[in-house]
This record gives structure tokens, C-alpha cells and sequence, in this order.
């Protein structure tokens, strides 16, 4: 009986060190850290088996065929994401091609104003000297207030697909500017996020300033991380706005050619010749010297998997509201906003962009430093307060959010 009491033991001591396999297998889509978290698992049973043969028993370890049907079940629950995913796609485009045809028919769009390569019978994107047209204005505008209006992201700004009608960028704008311009940001201060907390309880909205790609210079990026939407002011806000996406930015370097100069495995860890665990803290890159200050983990230790690889874009916009441009950094200097499209099931439980949102927000010292909410929470609490119908219809009708 004591033999037996041991061996659950040293089995449980072994389930807690493969721990982070089993995690990693679970939230991770990619096809090489899968295989390695699969590889761990097999680890894993040869020395359980060792630790049978080591007391001479035949006992199963409580979770040694968990795992198996957990990959089975992650295989079933990653095709049916993958099919709804695809069924919300299938959807969102119907929506753009039937809104596309009912301003055809009012004549306030033409085929001509079509990329012909992308946009003909398939999700309309605009050519590139119509992207202007992808963005929803007041009806009647007076030309000076729709030219500070999309002089709010200047063409240089502009993502590669703005003029895709499923460019979150364009909604982006066409939300948040057309509040701007109409002076009407400060409507927005009873606004709650997903948990029911008021977003802006901490500010007067009024005395705040929003821009829109803001860039933020301070972490030495030869790049800076330019923010979707930033509100400025004695507290800040970092917007990261999602429509269509599958997930949340990830880190480039993964990506890099592995003979690049640049190139990381994954890993927080020393590689190749480098002196430094992260690769942009190698180039002067001053994500590390913040995080520990705001999240839970350690710049002095190593990560089988870097903690910001796949949430790479959240961490960052967390950085910029809560880094001052004196480079004070403080949980209390404000916090990031993820607003996400309701039926996209990558932010469903579950999904990709949920899996990264709850894996930051675990890590941060402060979990309120990280905040969700939806368009359709959004939209639905500006008909509720009767703000601008105008603007939540019109986003209705192309799309689809109520």
C-alpha cells in the first residue's frame, strides 16, 4: 500500500512538471509547438512506465490516457471552431455583398469603384482611390467634416486591405472617428466592458484626447507600436480594435527565417550568439525591462515558451497605457481595451483570441489593467442612450453588428 502511495506521488510530481505541456498543447495552433507538447506527452508516460517498473507495479497513472482523449477532444473541438469560424466568414461577406447591392441600387456605389482583381462577386474592397468610400459617414456631410474625419488615419497609416469591407481598421474609424468629429466621445463615460465595469469610470472623457495609429515611441522600437485607438489625457486608454481576425498579433520573430539574424525559436531563452533571452531586447528593445513591472512574469528566467509570443500585440498595448512618456511605468497609469466582434468565433470560449486574452490578463499583476468589449455592447448602449443613430444603424446595415 505504501508503494502505492508513493508512485501516485511521484506520478502527480511528474503531472505538475508536464503541466505547461499539456497547457500548451491545449491553447496553441501551432503544428510545431503541438508536436513538441505531443513529444513531452510521450515523455511524460516513459518515465511513469520507468516509475511502474521502478516498484514493480501495474497501477495506470491517474491521468496518463486523460491526455490522449484530451488531444481527441482538442482535434473535434478545433474542427468545429474551425467550421463555425468559417460559417461567421461565410456570413460577414453575404452581409458586405448585400449591403455592396443595396447602395447599388441607390446609386451611391458602382462597379467601377470595384478592385476588379479582388473585389468583383467576392467580399468588395475598393480600389485604391475609392478606400475613402469604405468609410461610413454622416448623410449630408459637409466636405470639410469628412476630410478631418479621414485625415484621422492618414493614407501613410493605412493598413495594406483598408479598402476591404473587412478591414477592422475602417470600423475602427468609422466609429471612433465620426464620435470625434461630432464631439461626442464623452457619451461614452457610463460605457461597461464585458464584466460590468464602467470603462472610463477613472476620467472625464471631455478633458481626454483621441487619436487614432497612435505611435508610441518610448520602448525603442525601430518601429513604434503604433495603437488602433488611444485616448490620452491624466489616465490612457489602448484600443485594440478586431472585426474578422483569427487572432491577436503574435511576435514576428518565430516567423523570421531561421538563418536570419533575428530569428527565435519561441523560446525566452539565450540562442545562437545573442546575449539577451529576447531577441528584440538584443536590439535595444525595451519590452523587458517593463513587463515584470506589470505582469507576473520574470525577465531573469527562462521560457520553454516565450510568454508574449502569441499575445504579442496585447502586451504591447498594455505597455502603452501603462508607460508614461517619462518612461514612469505604473498599473495605475491606465489599461488596455480589446473590442471584438460577438460572433467571431475566435473570441468565443474557447477560440484563439479568447485563449490570449485570458492567458494575458492572467499573467498581469492587475487584471484590470486589460479589458474586453464588444461592438455589439458598444452599439447596443448608443441606442439605448439614443446617440447617434445614424452611425449604429449604418453599422448595422453593413455589418450586421446590433
Amino acid at each position: 500500500m505504501d508503494e502505492k502511495l508513493d508512485i501516485e506521488k511521484e506520478i502527480k510530481e511528474l503531472q505538475e512538471k508536464y503541466a505547461y505541456w499539456f497547457e500548451l498543447f491545449r491553447r496553441s495552433s501551432d503544428a510545431v509547438e503541438k508536436q513538441h507538447a505531443k513529444n513531452k506527452y510521450k515523455e511524460y508516460i516513459s518515465k511513469v512506465i520507468d516509475l511502474q517498473n521502478k516498484y514493480n507495479l501495474r497501477i495506470p497513472p491517474s491521468n496518463s490516457s486523460s491526455f490522449r482523449s484530451k488531444m481527441s477532444l482538442d482535434r473535434k473541438q478545433e474542427r468545429l471552431v474551425l467550421s463555425r469560424g468559417q460559417e461567421y466568414l461565410t456570413d460577414l461577406e453575404n452581409r458586405f455583398m448585400t449591403y455592396w447591392n443595396e447602395k447599388k441600387k441607390t446609386g451611391e456605389f458602382t462597379d467601377d469603384l470595384l478592385d476588379s482583381e479582388h473585389g468583383l462577386g467576392r467580399l468588395p474592397v475598393f480600389k485604391i482611390e475609392y478606400a475613402d468610400r469604405n468609410i461610413i459617414t454622416r448623410p449630408n456631410v459637409a466636405d470639410e467634416e469628412k476630410k478631418r474625419l479621414l485625415a484621422m488615419i492618414p493614407e501613410e497609416k493605412r493598413h495594406k486591405w483598408f479598402r476591404s469591407m473587412k478591414s477592422s481598421q475602417a470600423l475602427a474609424l468609422s466609429f471612433f472617428g465620426n464620435l470625434v468629429i461630432c464631439g461626442q466621445l464623452d457619451w461614452l463615460q457610463d460605457l461597461k466592458d464585458d464584466d460590468g465595469v464602467t470603462l472610463f469610470s477613472s476620467v472625464d472623457l471631455s478633458t481626454q484626447k483621441l487619436s487614432m495609429e497612435h505611435e508610441i515611441g518610448i520602448m525603442n522600437e525601430p518601429r513604434p507600436t503604433s495603437v488602433d485607438v488611444f485616448i490620452s489625457g491624466p489616465y490612457q486608454f489602448a484600443f485594440e480594435c478586431k472585426l474578422s481576425e483569427i487572432e491577436i498579433g503574435s511576435c514576428s520573430r518565430p516567423r523570421l527565417n531561421r538563418n536570419s539574424h533575428g530569428y527565435c525559436n519561441g523560446s525566452y531563452s539565450i540562442q545562437k550568439n545573442r546575449k539577451n533571452r529576447c531577441a528584440l531586447t538584443e536590439i535595444g528593445i525595451h519590452y523587458w525591462d517593463c513587463v515584470p513591472k506589470i505582469f507576473k512574469w520574470s525577465a531573469d528566467i527562462d521560457y520553454d515558451l516565450c510568454p508574449m509570443k502569441d499575445n504579442y500585440q496585447l502586451v504591447r498595448n498594455i505597455l502603452a497605457a501603462c508607460v508614461r512618456e517619462d518612461g514612469i511605468v505604473s498599473s495605475r497609469s491606465g489599461y488596455a481595451v480589446l473590442i471584438y466582434d460577438k460572433r467571431n468565433t475566435s473570441f468565443a470560449d474557447g477560440g484563439k483570441g479568447a485563449d490570449s486574452f485570458y492567458y494575458t490578463r492572467d499573467a498581469l499583476i492587475d487584471a484590470s489593467n486589460l479589458r474586453k468589449i464588444s461592438w455589439q455592447s458598444i452599439c447596443a448602449f448608443m441606442k439605448r442612450n439614443n446617440l447617434l443613430h445614424w452611425l449604429t444603424d449604418a453599422i448595422s446595415a453593413k455589418y450586421g453588428i446590433e
